[in-house]
């Protein structure tokens, strides 16, 4: 994508550039006029008679549009900045994949490939100098790939699990979601993951020198839980507040639950069972439930997959942008990033980061002339 648009002359690359907020022209609407920016301690600007596309994604997007006063009017009146427009969505119905992994140790060390190697410097050194001629670890296919709904996983357990389903929805448009992923949930629609990984990854138990490992990533991938991304001060070198709110909801709790004594499962069956030797994490001494639950709580991780805080939805539905990306209440600002997704998938989102970027360029990026005369979108 970048390497054919270096040459052009309306592509400025700037590194390390904060951008701290939009600037707009004064009227009814919300109409951008530019972007301030910090570079090398001072503060610069930018302008513009078209428009300002936010890519920054799920997380300072809406940092962005809270700090240029767009957003919730509450929020934004309690740091002491003017509302332009009140978006109280904005920053809201965030949503991520999260991730629990069980490792275990292979029996016969030699007989595998694994990524443990890369734990000596020596070897990683050696490795890397490797790759260079297309060969050693890193050519290695790093994992499998597996997904499954709850009833396939925890047949016994899924009518229980489902009457934790939440029945709160005093929040604007998340009703429909939630029914969304109801009827999902039901039909058996696949919502959890498994990754294999020919290595260890996974806590609290550390891996031993001279060990190789084996773990299964286990992901949940449609959570009922909502989380929030809001601005922490008008500072704009803060870091926003994120509350994921991770288990909120029972069901995200019982499901994962469920899907970890899966994997477990999987660990003491064939082909598994006769090529690891024990289990490193949870661990043999995690049995009960209980035990398994605090040390699912201590060792879920997030995958950096947030999408939802500037959701493309009808604005009374909780939405923040229209079904043209354009921010509501404003005549010229567009967000195109993983951020405009209002319910999560069942996927990695790296394709979908691709095809919302697609889409969003050629629907509303700028018109090039090319010299065989003709036009072309950039």
């Amino acid at each position: 994508y970048l390497k054919p648009a270096l040459s052009r002359a309306n592509l400025t690359i700037l590194c390390n550039a904060h951008v701290t907020r939009l600037t707009s022209s004064d009227s009814s609407e919300f109409v951008a006029s530019g972007v301030q920016f910090l570079f090398n301690g001072s503060t610069h600007s930018v302008s513009t008679s078209g428009e300002v596309i936010l890519s920054t994604g799920a997380i300072t997007s809406p940092q962005l549009l809270e700090l240029s006063g767009i957003g919730n009017a509450g929020i934004l009146r309690e740091m002491g900045i003017e509302v332009k427009v009140d978006l109280p969505a904005v920053g809201e119905n965030a949503q991520e994949h999260i991730i629990a992994t069980v490792s275990w140790e292979l029996k016969d060390p030699d007989a595998w490939n694994t990524f443990d190697i890369l734990r000596y410097p020596e070897v990683l050194d050696m490795e890397l100098r490797k790759l260079k001629r297309g060969e050693g670890i890193f050519t290695l296919g790093d994992i499998g790939l597996h997904f499954a709904p709850l009833t396939l996983e925890a047949p016994d357990k899924a009518k229980d699990i489902m009457r934790c389903l939440p029945t709160d929805h005093h929040v604007p448009g998340l009703a429909e979601q939630y029914a969304l992923q109801t009827k999902h949930l039901r039909e058996g629609v696949a919502g959890l993951e498994i990754l294999s990984f020919p290595g260890f990854m996974s806590k609290p138990n550390l891996p031993e020198c001279g060990k190789k490992y084996i773990s299964l990533v286990g992901v949940l991938n449609r959570p009922f839980s909502r989380g929030t991304i809001h601005i922490a001060s008008p500072d704009v070198l803060r870091q926003p507040i994120i509350d994921p709110h991770y288990f909120e909801e029972d069901v995200d709790f019982f499901t994962f639950l469920e899907h970890i004594k899966f994997m477990r499962e999987l660990g003491a069956s064939e082909p598994l069972s006769s090529i690891v030797s024990k289990e490193i994490n949870p661990g043999p001494v995690v049995q009960s439930d209980m035990m398994l639950a605090t040390w699912l709580k201590n060792a879920m991780e997030s995958t950096y997959h947030t999408i939802g805080t500037c959701s493309m939805l009808p604005r009374d539905k909780g939405g923040v942008v229209d079904a043209e990306l354009r921010v509501y209440g404003t005549r010229n600002v567009r967000v195109v990033d993983l951020g405009i997704v209002p319910l999560h998938f069942t996927s990695h989102s790296q394709a979908t980061v691709f095809a919302i970027a697609e889409q969003g360029t050629w629907s509303y990026g700028a018109v090039q002339m090319y010299s065989d005369g003709k036009q072309r979108r950039i």
